[in-house]
């Protein structure tokens, strides 16, 4: 008897966990950022992505790129799922997708990674005119700084980089390579080493 009692009641929690792993997480960037209503946002780095504007959330250097300093505007969030947003000038849509077990940080910290109150003026000040037409190629060499690598490439997966205080930071070249990012005690380019990620990382 108690069984039949409780099975609705197991049934109906089952469904709210589910309903609430799908939904959408309304997300303001005026209120995430405390800025003001109208305040203007964009791209904190380059995106990488597909015909279709998606990208995973390990942002893999292959595909078009979205340009850091693209203004834009968040449409919306889903839950554990994605992140779709406009770009204000040519109103193409695009999707990050988001995963809590790679990210393994909260939805509204990794869009505070992916976007930024500064202009692009202010995203490249001091920066050198040579440096600055590498990076909007996606391109990272030799004796850049850390600011400039993360603008060409993003942040590093945090997954396998806790930390950009530390000395390696890793990225994906596509699905199939990984490569690491190698800087000087002083926080400049080293080398940039590619090899094989371990199985199955790349595809989460």
């Amino acid at each position: 008897m108690k069984k039949i009692v409780y099975l609705p009641l197991v049934f109906s929690l089952m469904l709210l966990v589910f309903a609430s792993c799908n939904s959408e997480k309304a997300i303001l960037l005026h209120e995430l950022f405390q800025t003001s209503p109208d305040g203007k946002f964009y791209t904190a780095h380059n995106i990488w992505h597909d015909k279709d504007g998606k990208t995973p959330i390990i942002n893999p250097q292959q595909g078009e790129i979205l340009p850091f300093g693209t203004e834009i505007k968040l449409k919306k969030t889903i839950l554990r799922r994605e992140i779709v947003f406009e770009d204000v000038k040519s109103k193409k849509e695009y999707r990050v997708i988001y995963s809590r077990n790679t990210a393994i940080i909260e939805l509204e910290d990794f869009v505070k990674q992916l976007f930024t109150t500064k202009t692009p003026e202010e995203l490249v000040e001091g920066g050198k005119p040579e440096i600055l037409e590498k990076i909007k190629k996606g391109i990272v060499e030799k004796r850049m700084n850390k600011k400039e690598v993360i603008l060409a490439y993003g942040f590093p997966s945090i997954h396998r980089t806790p930390t950009t205080a530390g000395d390696t930071w890793i990225y994906f070249d596509d699905a199939l390579k990984l490569k690491r990012v190698v800087f000087s005690k002083r926080g400049f380019v080293v080398d940039i080493i590619r090899s094989e990620p371990v199985e199955g990382e790349a595809g989460k």
